[in-house]
């Protein structure tokens, strides 16, 4: 993804107009930040595990043979927004002192198009995080604290992301105990 950005910016149009120009700049930001991001989970291995943990949850959130029919996906696949939104922001999420945490970013994107997993793949690896951090265990209630919270104005919105927040925890509990340790406070 970020190499595409890159080529863009580099070789964009040479008649650049003034709103390309003053944009230019944070695209360039956006593309640092991914770079940054993807350093974070090649230096990291806490960062890296929690990771592909929050990816195998929501893989499983999606695709397991024990959810009904009307909501399994079996051609469940990450599209390039999503990560290039989870590598936008996983610095902020989990570095405490990153100036990224007075960024807002907007996932614009059509319905159906995946925001929620974005998102939720985000929340799943925070939450990983800080239950395989110790001294986050330490510092934040056996790292079982509120880690996200989510509000929506349409209630029939509001159904349909509270069954995939559900999927989604229901499978990180489900990782963790496969992967990780038995007898601990499950996600709630």
């Amino acid at each position: 993804v970020n190499s595409q950005y890159n080529i863009f910016m580099e070789n964009g149009p040479t008649n650049l107009n003034d709103i390309f120009e003053e944009q230019r700049e944070n695209v360039m930001d956006n593309i640092k930040r991914m770079e940054q991001g993807l350093n974070l989970l090649l230096t990291n291995n806490n960062v890296k595990e929690s990771f592909r943990l929050a990816n195998l949850a929501i893989y499983k959130s999606q695709t397991d043979d024990t959810l009904d029919v009307s909501v399994r996906r079996t051609n469940f696949k990450w599209r390039p927004f999503q990560l290039a939104f989870q590598l936008l922001n996983i610095n902020g999420l989990i570095d405490e002192n990153s100036l990224d945490r007075k960024i807002v970013d907007l996932a614009w994107f059509p319905t159906g198009g995946g925001k929620t997993e974005a998102y939720l793949g985000l929340i799943a690896t925070l939450c990983f995080h800080r239950r395989r951090n110790q001294e986050l265990i330490d510092r934040i209630d056996n790292g079982s604290s509120i880690h996200a919270i989510m509000r929506y104005t349409l209630r029939l919105l509001t159904s349909d992301q509270a069954g995939r927040l559900v999927r989604a925890v229901g499978a990180m509990n489900i990782v963790f105990e496969e992967q990780i340790d038995e007898g601990r406070i499950p996600f709630r």
